[in-house]
């Protein structure tokens, strides 16, 4: 509860390549143009009207996004009487990925990063313990070859800092008896 956001950085998304056969396209007289407008049209949401309730008004909007391959393989581009062309007829798709536009890297190594970030506030000390104990959950699931490293850690500031005013208040409190 105590974290707003977890952006994770140094991973690559995973994207559909198309790629299509000129010939192919030609003998079905078929431009670029119009397979790019029929994916475009075929992965997006879909407004499918509006849901309302006491506190207003919800938009609500159906996924019409491609899950995998075969979804844009069989995707129709072209009907024409009882013949309808498809994707696959024109050209293939290749699982792949975008091009980096950043690299994360933790003692020199590629690396995954997670910044956590918590709510205003919350306890910092409570949060960062709460997220330890989740990561120490789950990291039991996770492949064995599997570094996870906690970095940047501002609870360890924090805590030096409330010892050290613990500290101060004893030796005040004890100073002033002594003075009494």
């Amino acid at each position: 509860p105590g974290v707003l956001e977890a952006p994770i950085s140094g991973l690559r998304e995973e994207m559909l390549l198309i790629e299509l056969n000129q010939a192919r396209l030609e003998s079905y007289k078929l431009t670029l143009e119009e397979v790019l407008a029929s994916v475009r049209a075929n992965n997006s949401l879909v407004a499918a009207g509006s849901l309302e309730m006491e506190r207003g008004r919800y938009a609500i909007k159906l996924p019409g996004l491609f899950r995998s391959p075969l979804d844009v393989l069989e995707l129709p581009l072209v009907a024409d009487g009882n013949r309808v062309v498809r994707v696959k007829d024109v050209g293939d798709v290749k699982l792949t990925f975008k091009d980096a536009v950043g690299i994360a890297r933790v003692n020199r190594q590629p690396a995954s990063t997670l910044n956590i970030k918590k709510r205003i506030g919350e306890n910092l000390i409570a949060t960062v313990d709460d997220v330890k104990a989740a990561v120490a959950e789950e990291a039991a699931t996770w492949p064995k070859h599997l570094t996870v490293q906690m970095v940047n850690d501002e609870s360890r500031h924090i805590r030096a800092m409330l010892g050290d005013l613990e500290n101060s208040v004893i030796i005040s409190t004890a100073l002033v008896l002594l003075i009494v």
